[in-house]
C-alpha cells in the first residue's frame, strides 16, 4: 500500500510539471515568434528558439512514457533536457532586448522549478528502487534461511530416525538376551532335575 502511495504522489507530480512544461512551451513560442519579428540576431535567436522547442516536445513524450514504465532513464533524459533547456534560454537572456527580460527571467524561474521538482522526483524513484532492492535482498535471505531450516529439519528428521532404528535394534537385543536368559534357566533347572534323579 505505502509502495502504491508513492508512485501516485510520483504521478500527480508529473502532471503537474507536464501542465507547468506546456505553459513554458507556450511562452517560449510567443517569445520566438517575437523575436523573429526584429531584425538583429533573427536566424541565430531562432535555431536557439527551435531547439528549445525540440527539447520541450522530447521532454513531454518523455513524460507519458515515464508515467507508463515508471523508469529511471526517462527522469535523467528529461533532467538532462530541462538543463540544456535552461543553458538555451540563458543565452537567449544575453541575446534579447529588455522588453524581453520578464519573459526570460519568467521562463528561467519556471524551468528552474521543473528542473527542481522532476530532480526531487527522481531522487523518489531511487530511493524506492532501493527500497525495493533492499526488500528483494531480504526476501532472498529470508528464503534462503527457510530453505537452511528445512534442511536442517530434514537432518534431524534422519537423526531421529536413526535413534528410533537403535532404540529398537537395542529392544530386539534385550529380547534376544531376555530369551537367551531363559534358555539357560531351564537348561539349568533340568541339569539340576538329572543330578537329582541320579543322587536318588
Amino acid at each position: 500500500m505505502k509502495s502504491t502511495g508513492v508512485f501516485q504522489t510520483i504521478k500527480s507530480k508529473i502532471l503537474l510539471m507536464g501542465i507547468f512544461s506546456i505553459l513554458v512551451a507556450v511562452c517560449i513560442g510567443v517569445l520566438g515568434i517575437n523575436s523573429l519579428n526584429r531584425n538583429s540576431s533573427n536566424s541565430e535567436i531562432g535555431s536557439i528558439v527551435n531547439e528549445i522547442d525540440v527539447l520541450q516536445a522530447k521532454n513531454l513524450a518523455l513524460e507519458a512514457q515515464y508515467q507508463y514504465y515508471i523508469d529511471q532513464k526517462y527522469l535523467d533524459n528529461i533532467l538532462g533536457n530541462l538543463s540544456q533547456m535552461l543553458s538555451n534560454v540563458e543565452v537567449l537572456q544575453g541575446m534579447t532586448g529588455a522588453a524581453y527580460k520578464e519573459k526570460i527571467g519568467k521562463m528561467l524561474d519556471e524551468l528552474t522549478r521543473i528542473r527542481d521538482n522532476y530532480s526531487q522526483i527522481s531522487e523518489m524513484e531511487e530511493e524506492q528502487d532501493l527500497r525495493l532492492e533492499e526488500m528483494e535482498d531480504l526476501n532472498a535471505e529470508i528464503i534462503n534461511t527457510m530453505t537452511s531450516i528445512g534442511m536442517k529439519e530434514d537432518e534431524i528428521a534422519a537423526k531421529e530416525k536413526e535413534i528410533s532404528t537403535k532404540e529398537d535394534e537395542i529392544v530386539a537385543k534385550a529380547d534376544e538376551i531376555g530369551r537367551k536368559k531363559r534358555q539357560i534357566e531351564e537348561t539349568q533347572a533340568e541339569y539340576d532335575a538329572a543330578v537329582g534323579r541320579e543322587e536318588a
